[in-house]
């Protein structure tokens, strides 16, 4: 999939325009220069980057498993 398919499917219509804006500056020949922030975007980015981490505060913590098991499972599908 495209990166630009991916982006309009993935995001919300404003954030997929001001990401197409910015891959085709970059496309047009800044690919190693920077160009200006695009505030709209950082502001979507961190408030992305709270959500995630507020979803993950709440997520438990998966048992630990001894090693021999780890071991048992590894060579069941090597061998």
């Amino acid at each position: 999939m495209a990166f630009s398919e991916l982006s309009g499917a993935m995001l919300e219509p404003k954030m997929a325009s001001l990401v197409t804006s910015l891959v085709e500056l970059k496309q047009n020949g800044l690919e190693k220069g920077s160009c200006e922030q695009i505030p709209e975007l950082d502001g979507w980015i961190l408030a992305q980057e709270a959500a995630l981490r507020a979803k993950i505060g709440t997520l438990e913590r998966p048992k630990r498993v001894e090693w021999p098991v780890l071991d048992d499972v590894f060579l069941k599908f090597v061998v």
